[in-house]
């Protein structure tokens, strides 16, 4: 099914959201969106025929969200693909279900950032929040602190609500739907490999991260690994460097000890790691 709200006009951004049974998390995500101070974006959301009431809540944002599908997909790449075939700004960003818009402001904040910016691609200050709503941390990298970890296969950037020149997925293609946690790598890394235009904004945080477990958390991040290794390879980088064997090792221990720990322990000692 295709819902198409009125197209608006002169819009900069689109901002992308997948949904599967995200009926616990999506309100607070769509809730974001009305109350912005700033109307000029347009929201997309692809659904993967959730069996629980996200249709619904869907339907109670109509004023917000532009356009709607929900058909069978083969996950959330599949999904971003679908909705880029329906994007005409300028610039692209996605956030998950579970995601939200820091305050009022944070579309306003980031059409000021967008305009009259030649970067391919523009990435901010993101606050990871627990299932209590608490901040954990604050993701804050500039590039040239991280840009030596990212080409080894070491992702630093938070990637919801991170800005993407549209244009880019028509010159360079779509997301790899073959990865199935680290396709949104893998596409940074092959605009980045062949023309280096990123940049750090430095602002307050425009998008509240909403994090799941801590243990699953570790598990994903190894399984995110594996696929990066596999990217790696794919685009004639060196797989085996030190840095990202050391992370994998890292990780691995991480995700043992959290088992341990639980979640309260690992969030302190993650607290303590900055990360």
């Amino acid at each position: 099914m295709l819902y198409i709200k009125h197209l608006l006009k002169n819009n900069m951004i689109t901002f992308i959201v997948a949904t599967y049974n995200a009926g616990r998390t999506l309100r607070a995500c769509l809730t974001s969106f009305r109350y912005q101070t700033d109307k000029n974006f347009r929201l997309i959301i692809i659904d993967g025929m959730s069996d629980d009431n996200t249709i619904n809540i869907i339907k109670e944002f109509e004023d917000v969200v532009e356009k709607w599908i929900s058909e069978e997909d083969r996950g959330i790449y599949d999904a971003w693909n679908k909705a880029l075939d329906h994007v005409e700004t300028d610039w692209v960003a996605f956030l998950g279900a579970d995601d939200r818009l820091m305050d009022e402001n944070s579309i306003k904040n980031l059409n000021i950032l967008s305009e009259n910016n030649d970067a391919d691609f523009i990435y901010g200050k993101t606050a990871f929040h627990d299932l209590s709503d608490r901040e954990v941390w604050v993701q804050a990298n500039s590039w040239n602190a991280i840009r030596d970890d990212f080409f080894k296969g070491i992702m630093k950037i938070p990637h919801p609500g991170m800005l993407h020149k549209a244009c880019l997925f028509k010159e360079y293609g779509t997301y790899d739907i073959s990865y199935k946690i680290s396709s949104d790598y893998e596409f940074i890394l092959r605009v980045l490999l062949k023309k280096e235009s990123i940049v750090f904004s430095g602002v307050n945080s425009q998008v509240i991260i909403q994090e799941g477990g801590i243990s699953h958390d570790y598990k994903s991040r190894i399984k995110s690994l594996e696929e990066v290794r596999s990217i790696l390879k794919k685009h004639e980088q060196n797989v085996n460097n030190l840095k990202l064997r050391l992370y994998m090792f890292r990780t691995k221990c991480l995700y043992i000890l959290s088992r341990f720990l639980g979640d309260s322990g690992t969030k302190a000692l993650r607290k303590i790691l900055n990360e």
